[in-house]
C-alpha cells in the first residue's frame, strides 16, 4: 500500500506577507493511519470520535490549551511522524526582493547568486541593516511598495516602488547602504521581464513549503507516497505545476547547493484535497500547525511572556522542523554552512523540467 501523508497550514494570508497579525506561516505534514489518529485525538475530543478539533477553537480556553499541551507531548509524535516548517513572512518579502531583483541582475551578468548562500546572506544583511539606515517606517514602506509592485504589476505600483526607492537614495543615508539602493534602482531595467514571469502566487509561502516537505518525506520513505492536503488556494492554483515536479518519467536528479540540495522529481504521486471531517489525520496536522504558528508568531513579535507560549516552548517543537525561512545575522558561507562549491541551479533546473513536461503534454 502506498504511504499517505497529510498536510495542513496555518497563518496563510496569501500574498499579503506583511499582515502584522499573522507574522508567520506554518506547514505541518503527518504520516499516521486513521486508528493512530483516533487514539492521538482522544485527548482533545474526550474520547468522542465524532468531535472535530481545531487549534483555533481549543486555544480560546484554559482547558483547551491544557488539552493541546497534553496532545503535543504524546510519545507517538516523532520526527518520523510529524514534520513542521516555519516562515517569517516579512523576512520572506526581503528574500523575494533578492530573488526577483538582485538575482535576476546577477544572472544577467553571469553571476550565480545562489552559490555559497549569496542570496541568503544578502537577504539577512538587508533585513537586519536597512532599518538602521533608513528607519523602521521607511523600511516598512519599502517592503509594502515592493509587495504591491509584484502583486498588481500595474504601472502606478511599479512607478511608486522606484520613486520611493529613489527618494531613499537621495536622502543622504551614507555610502554604506547606497550601494544596495543603487542595485534596487538598477533593477528597473529588468522589472518588465521579471513581472512577466512572476506568477500570482510568487509571494505565497505555501508552495515552497510544500515542496520542502515533499522532498523530506521522499527522502525518509524512499518511495512514492500519496498526498492529502487541506483546502489551500495557492496549492490548488499551482497543482498542475506541482504535478509536473512529480513527473515519473523524469530522471532522478539532486539539485541545489550545499545544505539546500533536494531530489527531483518529487516522490509524491499527486495532490488530493480533503476536509478534516473526513480525514482525521488533518485534524492532527491542524493542531500541530496552529501550535507552531502561535509559538513562532510570539517569537517574531517579541511577546514571549505568556504562560501558554512558555509551555509550548518547553515541548521543544523545534525537533519536528525541516527547512523554513527565518532571518539571522549570518552573512558568510562559513556561518551559513554553505561553503561547498558546485551544484545544479534549482531555478534553472525546475524551469527546464516544467518546459519539458509542458512540451510533452502538447504532443
Amino acid at each position: 500500500m502506498t504511504p499517505k501523508v497529510v498536510f495542513d497550514e496555518a497563518g496563510n494570508t496569501g500574498q499579503n506577507l506583511l499582515d502584522s497579525s499573522q507574522l508567520v506561516f506554518t506547514l505541518a505534514s503527518v504520516r499516521m493511519n486513521t486508528e493512530e489518529a483516533v487514539d492521538a485525538l482522544k485527548i482533545l475530543t474526550d474520547g468522542s470520535r465524532a468531535a472535530e478539533v481545531h487549534f483555533i477553537n481549543l486555544k480560546r480556553t484554559s482547558r483547551g490549551k491544557e488539552k493541546i499541551l497534553r496532545f503535543l507531548e504524546q510519545m507517538v509524535f516523532t520526527h518520523e511522524v510529524v514534520k513542521l516548517s516555519l516562515i517569517h513572512k516579512p523576512f520572506m518579502v526581503t528574500t523575494k526582493v533578492v530573488d526577483l531583483l538582485f538575482e535576476n541582475l546577477a544572472h544577467r551578468d553571469g553571476i550565480d547568486l545562489y552559490e555559497k548562500g549569496g542570496n541568503i546572506a544578502t537577504a539577512n544583511l538587508i533585513y537586519t541593516t536597512m532599518p538602521a539606515f533608513v528607519g523602521d517606517e521607511a523600511f516598512s514602506a519599502f517592503q509594502n511598495h515592493f509587495v504591491s509592485m509584484i502583486r498588481w504589476k500595474k504601472p502606478e505600483a511599479i512607478d511608486a516602488f522606484y520613486k520611493f526607492t529613489h527618494s531613499l537614495w537621495l536622502s543622504n543615508i551614507g555610502k554604506d547602504f547606497e550601494g544596495f539602493l543603487a542595485i534596487f534602482l538598477a533593477s528597473a531595467d529588468i522589472i518588465s521581464k521579471v513581472l512577466t514571469t512572476a506568477d500570482v502566487v510568487m509571494l505565497d509561502p505555501a508552495v515552497p513549503s510544500f515542496v520542502v516537505h515533499c522532498d523530506s518525506w521522499g527522502a525518509q520513505l524512499g518511495r512514492d507516497f500519496d498526498v492529502v492536503h487541506d483546502a489551500s488556494k495557492p496549492i490548488e492554483h499551482e497543482k498542475e505545476i506541482l504535478h509536473m515536479l512529480m513527473a515519473k518519467d523524469e530522471q532522478e536528479v539532486l539539485v541545489g547547493y550545499d545544505i539546500r540540495k533536494f531530489t527531483m522529481p518529487l516522490r509524491a504521486t499527486g495532490i488530493q484535497f480533503a476536509d478534516s471531517k473526513d480525514v482525521l489525520q488533518l485534524q492532527v496536522a491542524d493542531v500541530f500547525a496552529g501550535a507552531f504558528a502561535y509559538w513562532g508568531h510570539k517569537i517574531a513579535d517579541g511577546t514571549i511572556d505568556d504562560s501558554f507560549w512558555r509551555e509550548l516552548n518547553s515541548l521543544e517543537l523545534g525537533r519536528f522542523t525541516i527547512k523554513g525561512i527565518w532571518l539571522s545575522r549570518d552573512v558568510t558561507p562559513q556561518s551559513l554552512n554553505m561553503e561547498e562549491i558546485g551544484g545544479i541551479n534549482t531555478v534553472d533546473y525546475t524551469s527546464e523540467l516544467i518546459k519539458r513536461q509542458m512540451d510533452m503534454r502538447k504532443k
